[in-house]
């Protein structure tokens, strides 16, 4: 597991990238290289990028942004500049600029994106373009009254032709739901902590977002 040890000197994973806030040596896993089979065939190293971004930052939320408030003394080998010497003045701004919200954007890019190479596999292969999705609800109750034997026939198909994607729709649809309770908890510590306003920290994630696309 990537670390978030006081000073920690253990071995570090190949393709972190290590920052030093207050006391705290934190590892963050590097994005993997995005493409369409990265997200069908290897989902695995998704996963694993997605859980590890999470317990690097997010886990130890409380616990690592109570050092950079504690830890407001310039240290040259730290990416933070406090007090003074950060362009706003203020640990905070500093600790969401430099790594929350380049976490975050990370997860939630990799997540759209596959998405998006999901929901547009090969037409051909399409579960929206089968016979069976192509069926309205009410057309479906009205087989399932009338034939129920040719229904259970073509959902088997569907099902087990399309069990792949369907899986990884799941997925990315589950992914995106946790990332969202995952943000929504880390933004409540820091609201706290921080003393923003409720809803600032989203607010300010997504002009983050969009001012580096």
């Amino acid at each position: 597991m990537y670390t978030a040890s006081s000073n920690s000197s253990g071995s570090r994973r190949e393709g972190a990238v290590d920052n030093l806030i207050g006391d705290h040596l934190i590892e963050v896993p590097q994005q993997p290289d995005l493409s369409p089979e990265i997200c069908i065939k290897d989902s695995k190293s998704l996963q694993a990028f997605l859980r590890l971004s999470r317990y690097a930052v997010d886990d130890n939320m409380t616990t690592i942004l109570n050092s950079v408030l504690n830890h407001r003394e310039m240290n040259k080998n730290s990416v933070f500049k406090f007090g003074s010497g950060s362009s706003d003045g203020s640990p905070c701004d500093e600790f969401l600029k430099t790594l929350v919200y380049p976490e975050w954007k990370k997860r939630s890019q990799v997540i759209q994106y596959c998405r998006d190479v999901v929901a547009n596999v090969n037409a051909k292969d399409s579960i929206e373009n089968s016979q069976f999705a192509k069926l309205s609800q009410e057309e479906k109750n009205e087989m399932m009254r009338i034939d129920p034997y040719t229904y259970k026939n073509l959902e088997r198909e569907y099902m087990n032709k399309h069990r792949k994607i369907l899986e990884l729709q799941h997925y990315y649809r589950n992914e995106e739901e946790v990332e969202k309770i995952v943000t929504d908890k880390s933004a409540n510590i820091i609201t706290q902590l921080c003393k923003f306003k409720d809803g600032e920290v989203k607010t300010f994630f997504s002009d983050f977002k969009s001012k580096n696309k």
